[in-house]
This record gives structure tokens, sequence and C-alpha cells, in this order.
């Protein structure tokens, strides 16, 4: 049993380390992930970086092709807006099946999140924004107790991180309109109206994919 947490301890940790060289731009989109190679450097073996390799492609940050392995995920600019249509169909889904209502708790972690949002990416903690972004969408998806629709939305984190890292790249996402912009998301949600609360996660979800979709085809457009 202690030996199946290790090496399940272990397989997170590269899942962590893969994860964030992918987002960091350390692999690039449709270079080869070496299983071997990431063993070496990590001075572990295969095993858990097999198990690592697995979650990633799972989450969407790594492909694999039989005969060819894996490499990290090429996105297209139909992926990006793929990926924001789903999630904010997801999240208008969870806010109609509670009537548009959140509770005091997850009102409260919602502001917690935009105020570590806003002060990790002042501190260039771009991996600890996109988390603070998870967590604050994520409390309007836990609102109708729907463990299906929990993990349909979970499934896209993946892809969420790798937009917004790209995005950050691009110079599309600034912490100061980003804070701003969920300060202003999370006074209608307070209000508890339906139709306003499903307005402002459409605005936020189109707003965003559509300048990521004009990020990825100028860089198609530009190979």
């Amino acid at each position: 049993m202690a030996k199946t947490s290790t090496n399940s301890l272990l397989s997170e940790n590269v899942v962590t380390f893969l994860r964030n060289k992918i987002l960091n731009g350390e692999i690039s989109p449709g270079e080869r992930i070496i299983e071997a190679d990431i063993a070496a450097e990590l001075g572990i073996s295969r095993g858990p970086v097999r198990e690592a390799m697995r979650q990633i492609e799972k989450e969407g940050l790594a492909t694999y092709v039989p005969n060819k392995g894996c490499s990290a995920t090429v996105l297209s600019s139909e992926d990006a807006w793929k990926v924001f249509y789903l999630r904010g169909s997801l999240e208008k889904l969870a806010l109609q099946t509670c009537n548009g209502k959140l509770d005091d708790k997850s009102i409260f972690i919602m502001e917690d999140a935009i105020a570590q949002m806003k002060e990790a990416g002042q501190n260039n903690r771009w991996v600890e924004v996109v988390e603070c972004d998870e967590l604050f969408h994520k409390e309007i998806i836990k609102a109708p107790r729907m463990k299906r629709l929990l993990q349909m939305w979970e499934s896209l984190s993946g892809l969420n991180f790798a937009m917004f890292f790209a995005g950050k790249r691009a110079n599309i996402f600034q912490i100061d309109i980003q804070h701003e912009h969920h300060s202003k998301m999370l006074e209608i949600l307070a209000k508890g109206n339906l139709e306003e609360s499903c307005k402002a996660i459409d605005e936020h979800y189109v707003k965003t994919g559509k300048k990521l979709y004009k990020y990825y085809s100028m860089q198609k457009n530009s190979l």
C-alpha cells in the first residue's frame, strides 16, 4: 500500500513537471515528449513518467499517435473557440439548474480567488493565476451539486491552462484587466439574477474565445 501511494505521489509530481514545461513553452507544440528522456532528467524509473504522460494526454496537453509516440498538443483556432464555448455552456447549465443562486460560501471563495489572482499576477506566478481562475469558475459549476457536470467541466481544465498561457505569451491577458473583469462578473453573479448571470458568463467566454481564435488563426497563417 505504501509503495502504491509513493508511486502515485511521484506520478503526480511528474504530471506537474510536464504540465509546467508545456504551459511555459519549454516543450513547444508538436515537440515529442520522450519517456526515457524525462525519466533520465528526473532520475526516476519510467513507470511514473508513463502514468504522468497518460494524465497529460487525458488533459489534452499531449497527443499520442501510434508508431510516433507522444507530443505536446498543437492547438488550433477551432480548439480555442470550442473549449471556451463548452466551458461557458456548462457553467450556464449549472446556473440554470440552481436558478442562478450561489451560496455565501461560494461568493466568499470567489472573492478570495480574485484577490489571490491579482497578487499572483503582479508577482509573475502565472500558474497560480490560472489556478485562481479555475477556483473562481469551479464554484459556479459546483453550485447544483451534479458530479457528472463537474467531471465534464474538469476535463477541459488542462486545455484551459494551455489557452491561458498561449494568450499570455501573445499579451492577450493582462492581470489588471482580468481582475477587473472577474470582479464585475462576481458582482452580477452575487445578485442571483439568472438571466443576467448567464449573460455575464456568455460575454466572458465569447470575448476571450474571440481573442484566442484570432491569435491561433494568425499563428496558423504565419506558418
